[in-house]
């Protein structure tokens, strides 16, 4: 019995794998996968001469192979086909491999939508392919000597293929086509090489030696080679370049690099959507000579003295290939190089190791003071797991770190930091996908002089941030110029899920030079996931500066991405800087307070925000520059302008309006929350905050008064996380639970009289509806006996016991079935019970008039916190004529 099951599962895998000799049996192998059995595996165990073969491809527009195709070495040729569809050996795969054989012959494309050994390869692998097919085209939209497109889906990867045959086009031609894929979207394209020549009749066709046309900022071409002559029979092309002849204009950051091309095989490494020649990052220019002796394959190959991934035969091959067939050996150094494994010169390359001394690093402060190589162990993260960083050399170091050793890393700023040399190399970037996921503390820190001009996509103290990220704490200065899309006071770009922006100033002014930019005072876009920007400050000057009229600019967040995958919530907020467009002719750009430009379908949401700024554009809302859906959230959010929205639909409930004086008079402040706070009470008007603002460390915490609203209920509830506070002019209480019934414990300092609340405490106020200010301070004594609870953060309300009078109803504390009980308030929570509410008990308690004699104003005596008086000034917070001095 167990024989028979082995025996009939060794024949159900049997029946899944084709052996294929002959051209009849590839023929067979294409029927059977066009019949329905596309997931069936075949290998080569012979070479298939296809000569005289009326070829049908495998695979079609509506049957996508998705099996295993191993050559295993073998040659296909004789093959001649006439494309007028997805054609070519395989005319369609999607999650299938292709791998392991070289093929000839010819190939005419009269209409197909997509050619070549491949027409179109979705999610697949593509390796090892050696094409020399002479193609001529005469119609079709995207072709290539190895795949036409991946347009579709993304994913797909083609590693290690050359084409060596030639491509022509016989007439006008409005397409993509090139050496190895035609179009390709989030794909990559690794150690390639081109070395046929392509010659094209249209100027407004895309031509590349190795890629023809990219349409998605996660595209990958990396250590690819062109040796092919591109020639435009009809002047100058508008997009034809050695590595990839069109780059989309708004995907500027394709990852692109350790690329080499032949001069004179075309004009330019690479070409954007209405720019010169662009010399794509690490993307050289080499001579035939270079290529003969044997260093550019020793470079392709990573600067690794016999690497397996290029391969050439000295003498004889005159430029390297990606496979080591039999007349391709590995390259190896021979004498010397310096220590970041560049050689010197005079250095040799041949197929025999006959060894290479290497240089060793001399490490300075963390980086080689030769070849600026990284030392990894320059810093040692502390116990849990935190890099203390104390001066600019171990912020720059940090960077390094991330983008080269660990994603992940997490920082604490130890001390404010003062950078001296320009800022080059954010901490994360789309390089090499180094995307930074770690957390990075400020501590309540500064970091200034944050000055540079942006050398590739994504600048700003960080470059791209990601899953877990979180960064907070510190308050930023500096002044960025950025020539390319993205760009940010914090953070140039946000992906994927819940990476957090928060309590973070900045007042780094950015300058634009980038048509179509996307910019923010806090982060210049977000692509896809929940991104939060929480209690964070924009206080610089951007200037958007866009004459093509296409940006997007904000005091927080320029741009989302226009997908229903994108969340972004700005929350407890502020814009006061200044957001200007300096170009003589503005055009269509957006510019916002919070955000400059939200698409149809992302969901964000802007709560408890508040945007003063001044906005200089053709285009401004104080909320947001341009609205095109429905999907966004505005609650509890100010402005003080003109208009809250520059182009928008439906925002559910929109912004409110205020004026000055209403800012002024501390109203908005108590509507914001517990984040924002403003001094009302100073004898002086300069001391006075005409505004909201949002302390970022103690100290700022300790100069900004808590600003609460009792309404006509004449009661409130508090809780404050962060600071002890005097409660001026109402009094303040405890609660302990009898019964059905809530007892209220008045706070009454025991030396002093004065009613002071300790942090984290929550309590309920009482006093004349109006609008008050409580100063702030450290050292309060913990209160004991309290069931009132409260949170920083908002919290679901469901199941717990929150302040309110219903209709016809006493104050007191209900039950909630649904809702949320804002950051800052207090609450009652019982494990369970069948009480609906609980009442007041102390009705004969009433609202303190003023503060005690003690801590009047104008006797000219000091008090400490606890309204004691004593006979100079002490350490901390000190209350001098009423006001609030820190020593």
């Amino acid at each position: 019995m167990l024989l028979a099951i082995c025996m009939g599962m060794s024949s159900s895998v049997w029946a899944d794998d084709v052996e294929i000799s002959n051209a009849q049996g590839l023929m067979e192998f294409a029927s059977r996968v066009n019949a329905g059995e596309t997931a069936l595996n075949a290998t080569l165990i012979n070479d298939i001469d296809l000569t005289g073969v009326g070829w049908t491809p495998i695979g079609n527009a509506d049957i996508s192979y998705s099996g295993v195709f191993d050559g295993q070495g073998h040659r296909i040729y004789g093959f001649n086909a006439t494309s007028k569809g997805n054609g070519g050996l395989f005319g369609q795969t999607s999650a299938a491999t292709i791998k392991n054989f070289s093929i000839d012959g010819s190939f005419t494309i009269e209409d197909g939508k997509y050619s070549g050994v491949i027409g179109q390869a979705k999610k697949s692998t593509i390796t090892n392919i050696h094409s020399s097919l002479t193609i001529t085209v005469s119609g079709g939209s995207h072709m290539g000597g190895v795949v036409g497109s991946t347009e579709g889906d993304t994913g797909t990867t083609i590693s290690n293929c050359s084409f060596s045959g030639s491509i022509t086009f016989t007439k006008d031609f409005n397409g993509s086509i090139a050496g190895i894929v035609g179009y390709m979207s989030a794909d990559k394209v690794i150690n390639c090489a081109n070395h046929g020549n392509i010659t094209f009749i249209a100027a407004n066709c895309n031509a590349g030696g190795i890629v023809a046309y990219i349409n998605s900022k996660d595209a990958c071409v990396e250590h690819c080679l062109n040796t092919g002559i591109l020639t435009c029979s009809s002047g100058t092309p508008t997009y034809g370049a050695a590595i990839v002849g069109r780059i989309k204009k708004n995907f500027t950051a394709a990852q692109l690099s350790d690329n080499y091309w032949l001069e004179g095989s075309a004009l330019a490494a690479a070409k954007k959507d209405n720019t010169e020649g662009d010399v794509l990052p690490n993307t050289k220019k080499v001579t035939a000579e270079q290529l003969k002796s044997g260093e550019i394959c020793y470079a392709l190959n990573g600067n690794v003295s016999g690497g397996t991934e290029w391969f050439q035969t000295i003498p004889g091959d005159t430029y390297p290939w990606p496979f080591n067939g039999e007349i391709h050996a590995p390259i190896y150094i021979n004498g010397r190089n310096h220590c970041d494994g560049t050689a010197y010169e005079g250095t040799t390359y041949s197929n025999e190791d006959l060894g290479i001394v290497v240089d060793q690093h001399d490490y300075v402060d963390g980086f080689c003071s030769r070849c600026n190589a990284l030392d990894k162990n320059y810093m040692t993260a502390n116990a849990d797991g935190y890099f203390e960083i104390g001066t600019a050399n171990q912020l720059k170091w940090f960077a390094a770190y991330v983008n080269q050793v660990k994603m992940d890393a997490n920082a604490m700023l130890v001390n404010d930091i003062k950078l001296t040399e320009a800022w080059e190399v954010p901490i994360g970037n789309w390089v090499n996908s180094a995307a930074f996921k770690g957390h990075f503390d400020g501590k309540g820190h500064s970091i200034e002089g944050l000055n540079g001009k942006s050398s590739q996509n994504y600048f700003g103290l960080f470059g791209v941030i990601s899953t877990g990220c979180v960064i907070e704490n510190f308050t930023i200065r500096g002044e960025i110029t950025t020539s390319y899309q993205y760009a940010g006071g914090v953070a140039a770009y946000a992906r994927d899920t819940t990476p957090v922006i928060r309590n973070v100033h900045s007042y780094v002014n950015i300058n634009n030079t980038f048509s179509g930019a996307r910019l923010g005072g806090i982060l210049g876009g977000s692509m896809n996931g929940v991104v939060i920007v929480d209690r964070c400050v924009y206080s610089g000057t951007l200037d958007g500066n866009d004459a093509g009229g296409s940006g997007n600019y904000a005091g927080m967040v320029g741009y989302i991405n226009n997908n229903a995958g994108a969340t972004l919530t700005i929350s407890n907020s502020l814009f006061d800087g200044k957001l200007i467009n300096t170009a003589e002719t503005p055009g269509g750009s957006t510019f916002g307070g919070i955000i400059g430009y939200i698409g149809a379908n992302p969901y964000p949401t802007i709560k408890n925000c508040l945007s003063i700024g001044t906005l200089q554009s053709a285009i401004t809302g104080q909320i947001c520059g341009a609205v095109k859906g429905e999907n966004t959230v505005i609650e509890n959010t100010y402005y003080l302008g003109e208009l809250d929205n520059g182009s928008a639909s439906t925002v559910g409930k929109p912004a409110i309006k205020v004026t000055a004086e209403k800012l002024a008079s501390g109203e908005v402040t108590a509507k914001l929350g517990i984040v924002f706070r403003q001094n009302l009470d100073a004898d002086e008007e300069s001391e006075k905050d005409p505004y909201p603002v949002i302390p970022m460390n103690d100290v700022d915490l300790l100069e900004h008064d808590v600003v609460v609203e009792i309404t006509e209920t004449s009661y409130a509830t508090l809780y404050l996380p962060d600071v002890d506070v005097i409660a001026n002019k109402v009094t303040a209480f405890t609660g302990e639970l009898n019964g059905e019934r809530l007892e209220l414990k008045p706070i009454s300092d025991k030396t002093s009289g004065v009613c002071i609340i300790p942090a984290q405490t929550a309590v309920i106020l009482k006093g004349a509806p109006g609008i008050y200010s409580f100063i702030p301070g450290f050292g309060a004594t913990e209160l004991e006996g309290n069931v009132l609870k409260g949170s920083a953060e908002d919290i679901e309300a469901t199941g717990k016991y929150v302040l309110a009078q219903p209709e016809n109803e006493k104050v007191g504390f209900y039950l909630a079935d649904k809702g949320t009980i804002a950051a800052g308030k207090a609450y009652i929570e019982l494990p369970s019970t069948e009480v609906k509410a609980f009442y007041f008990d102390g009705e004969e308690e009433t609202a303190i008039e003023s503060l005690t004699p003690a801590l009047s104003k104008g006797e000219g005596a000091i008090y400490n916190i606890a309204g004691q008086r004593i006979n100079k000034l002490q350490k901390g917070i000190n209350i001098v004529n009423g006001k609030k001095v820190l020593k």
